[in-house]
């Protein structure tokens, strides 16, 4: 429990204000949910802007996601999936569906 109490983080306007002074070469973001139909997904308001907000300000923008995550829908839509340049990812998914994202404009990377 000591941990808890040494933790130190910055989130809401704060965070955003501080992600806006900087232009990143890449930036690696995680997501809830990611689909064809709806793009990037979360569970809170908090993630979605903070992700949101490294995604505008980087060059490449990376998406890590495990196979759960893909055509699985959390409530809060965000970003649409041209957002991200690359997503890295595990193997499993099923071809077609990998083929679908690359038509999309992802470049897919099993990791």
């Amino acid at each position: 429990m000591n941990w808890i109490l040494n933790r130190q983080a910055v989130h809401g306007s704060v965070a955003l204000e501080h992600v806006a002074r900087y232009h990143a070469t890449k930036a690696f973001v995680g997501v809830d949910g990611i689909s064809l139909k709806n793009g990037l997904t979360a569970r809170s308001e908090t993630e979605a802007s903070f992700t949101n907000a490294l995604l505008t300000h980087a060059k490449k923008r990376f998406l890590l996601a495990d196979s759960g995550k893909f055509e699985n829908d959390s409530y809060l839509k965000f970003a649409p999936l041209t957002a991200i340049h690359h997503i890295i990812t595990n193997a499993g998914l099923d071809q077609k569906l990998i083929q679908q994202y690359q038509e999309a404009g992802c470049h897919w990377i099993e990791a």
